[in-house]
């Protein structure tokens, strides 16, 4: 009878443990090209810098006909500086462009849900930010 209370707190140690070494971060917002929604722009979320892990992507997703998005993702690595990349066409027929932006500590959360998301508003794309990169077929 006693193995039982001790196998229970075992199991719910083992639980916040494996949740507290995770650490997880969410973003929204919405997409636009000079006034208007970008539909099917790229957004990937990242849990180190992305120049470091530009495969590493803990999610990804698209932004919908209105130019909306909202993403979560987690990571045990102990190195944990989330960033998000918005690949888009805004202005530009055949290259793609990519903003990475960096999320800011508050909003990291410890375990495997974010308690807040990152709302970064709407943000107007038509200008070059100054982490953008362009890449055209050759």
């Amino acid at each position: 009878m006693k193995v039982l209370p001790i196998l229970s707190i075992a199991i719910i140690i083992s639980v916040s443990v494996a949740n507290a070494a995770k650490k997880s971060v969410g973003v929204k917002g919405t997409i636009i090209c000079d006034g208007e929604p970008v539909n099917n722009g790229e957004v990937e979320l990242y849990g180190e810098k992305y120049a470091a892990q530009p495969d590493e992507a803990l999610a990804k997703t698209k932004t919908d006909a209105q130019g909306r998005f909202a993403i979560t993702g987690s990571s045990k690595k102990d190195a944990f500086d989330p960033q998000f990349t918005v690949s888009h066409k805004c202005r530009t027929k055949l290259c793609t462009r990519k903003m990475v932006l960096r999320i800011p500590d508050k909003y990291y959360t410890s375990g495997s849900k974010p308690e807040e998301m990152y709302d970064i508003g709407v943000i107007d794309v038509k200008r070059k930010f100054p982490t953008e990169t362009k890449t055209c077929p050759a």
